[in-house]
C-alpha cells in the first residue's frame, strides 16, 4: 500500500512538471539552403561561399512549452545563437544564419535545450565545392586491342 502511494505521487509530480517527465529530443535535423512547407531545401554538409545563407531545421519531439537554441560556430568561435519556442509536443523549426562569402572553412550548428544540454550538433562547411573527378580510363596495350 506503501509503496502504490509512493508510485502515485511521484505521477502526480511528474504530471504537473512535464519537463520533468519527458526529455526534449532531436528527431531530425539539417543544414540546408532554405525551409519550404517547413522541411528543409537541399539540405547537405557543404556549401559554395556564395550561398548567402544557411539554414538549421529541426524536428523537435516532447518539447511543448520548452525552448532551445541554434547556436553556430565558424572555426570553434561561436557567431550566432538563436533562441526557438517549441510550441508542441512534435514542432518543426528553423533559424538562418548570413554567411559573408570571406567565411570559407568549417562550420558548426549545436542544438542546445534550455540547461545548455547540446541534443545534435551538426558540421557543415562553406567554401568552393568540388566535384570528384572521374577515375582515369586505363588505356589497353596494343596486344590487347588486337585479341
Amino acid at each position: 500500500m506503501k509503496t502504490a502511494k509512493v508510485l502515485l505521487s511521484a505521477l502526480i509530480i511528474a504530471a504537473l512538471i512535464p519537463g520533468l517527465a519527458l526529455a526534449v529530443e532531436v528527431v531530425d535535423a539539417a543544414v540546408c539552403e532554405g525551409v519550404q512547407e517547413r522541411e528543409p531545401v537541399n539540405p547537405g554538409a557543404a556549401f559554395p561561399a556564395d550561398i548567402g545563407t544557411v539554414y538549421c531545421w529541426s524536428k523537435i519531439k516532447d518539447g511543448d512549452g520548452a525552448v532551445v537554441k541554434h547556436v553556430y560556430y565558424y572555426e570553434g568561435e561561436e557567431m550566432a545563437s538563436v533562441e526557438l519556442a517549441i510550441n508542441s509536443s512534435l514542432w518543426r523549426t528553423h533559424s538562418s544564419k548570413r554567411i559573408p562569402p570571406s567565411s570559407t572553412g568549417k562550420w558548426r550548428v549545436d542544438i542546445v535545450d534550455a540547461e545548455g544540454v547540446v541534443l545534435r550538433s551538426i558540421d557543415f562547411s562553406i567554401g568552393e565545392v568540388v566535384e570528384p573527378e572521374p577515375a582515369p580510363q586505363e588505356e589497353s596495350s596494343a596486344e590487347e586491342q588486337q585479341q
